[in-house]
């Protein structure tokens, strides 16, 4: 059984939360179990007087009302209400958590994808690419970087429609708000290649 102390004891000191008394969870936990071996009931209250400490810090730590209420039977007036929030707060705890998850995975997916792509561009540069690829597809240098910018395959034809259509999602993806990183360098190649690609096909 936990020491106890009289309750003037604990107003004198005015503490703020039961870590503050030196009462950590495994000294709950025993007296949780010393009320259940006595036959008493778990309650706040009986906990309260277990620990020796004001029934206010008891429903101030969540933790230890949600060891009460799972430990004990039927609940009824206020300890039925906060056992339902509890159950409402855990429940939301959850779905955060998961949300969480699938943000983060979202993130590292779109980072992921972000870097392959525009490793896959930065493949085509002009100044890396064989002689004999650009003779086989009819293109020159410029046109093979820039149809890689804009991720746009040297095997397809070219359209103005097709040219906006892969600028402007790419626009979207790489806007500094939405990506998250400093984007200044693909935003302008970007540029650089749409311009170029469009003046080619007008």
């Amino acid at each position: 059984m936990v020491a106890k102390k009289k309750f003037t004891d604990y107003f004198e000191t005015a503490p703020n939360t039961l870590a503050s008394l030196g009462i950590d969870r495994s000294m709950v936990l025993r007296a949780v179990e010393s009320l259940k071996a006595d036959l008493r009931d778990l309650s706040p209250q009986n906990l309260a007087l277990e620990l020796g400490v004001p029934r206010a810090l008891i429903y101030e730590d969540l933790e230890i009302l949600d060891i009460i209420y799972r430990n004990s039977g039927e609940l009824t007036g206020h300890d039925k209400l906060i056992n339902d929030i509890l159950g409402e707060l855990k429940s939301l705890g959850r779905k955060l958590t998961k949300q969480e998850k699938e943000l983060t995975k979202l993130k590292d997916d779109f980072q992921t994808s972000f870097n392959d792509g525009f490793a896959k561009g930065a493949s085509l540069n002009f100044s890396s690419v064989k002689s004999e690829m650009l003779l086989n597809n009819g293109l020159d240098e410029l046109e093979i970087w820039a149809r890689g910018i804009l991720h746009i395959d040297p095997q397809i034809a070219l359209t103005e429609q097709k040219i906006k259509k892969n600028y402007r999602f790419l626009l979207g993806i790489l806007h500094p708000d939405r990506s998250g990183v400093n984007t200044t360098d693909a935003l302008a190649n970007l540029k650089k290649a749409y311009d170029y690609l469009l003046d080619k096909y007008e």
